[in-house]
């Protein structure tokens, strides 16, 4: 069981009911886990909406913050297969325009955010890339999915006139353009 030693003792049983869930769902249909389960932006869309019914006539403040679409892509299977690779554009660039970029520019073009334990870019096929940016639009579609029953929930509870959506993001992905991938 997994064990959070700084949080309260219902968290950790919470966690541990949840590591058997895991173990039971898992041994049973191991795919059915990640694309039903164990996907953050789906969850952090399922407590907002939640959150949402439970404070319907009071008011308050929600951020969702889902931590797609970043590193590692790995949308659910039922996502990616929406988008096709081969049609994916390549990344652009040029070679030589890494010799003007700083220095973090140039070591984050060998490896994701010059980790070596991440992306190995210099060694990416253009298969690979393509399979990046595939997987990258797979993201976003569930993100855009979950914003949108944030939305149909909050219409649906009566709330979407007098409530401000704000949506921002941290940055843009680079996609390997400009020898990239941020």
């Amino acid at each position: 069981p997994i064990t959070v030693p700084y949080r309260s003792s219902v968290l950790n049983q919470l966690l541990t009911n949840m590591d058997d869930l895991y173990l039971s769902v898992f041994h049973i249909c191991p795919r059915l886990w990640y694309s039903v389960w164990n996907n953050q932006s789906t969850w952090c869309a399922n407590m907002a909406i939640e959150f949402i019914r439970e404070q319907q006539g009071n008011p308050w403040l929600f951020s969702y913050n889902c931590f797609a679409p970043h590193h590692p892509f790995d949308p659910p299977a039922d996502y990616l297969a929406r988008y096709n690779p081969d049609e994916m554009p390549l990344p652009k660039g040029r070679a030589w325009e890494l010799d003007s970029k700083t220095t973090y520019q140039q070591l984050d073009s060998k490896f994701a955010h010059n980790d070596p334990d991440g992306y190995n870019i210099a060694a990416m096929r253009d298969t690979d890339k393509r399979e990046v940016t595939a997987a990258y639009y797979a993201m976003i579609e569930l993100i855009d999915e979950g914003v949108g029953r944030i939305m149909a929930a909050l219409e649906e509870t009566g709330q979407l006139e007098n409530t401000i959506v704000i949506f921002m993001s941290d940055h843009g992905e680079m996609l390997g353009d400009h020898g990239m991938y941020t």
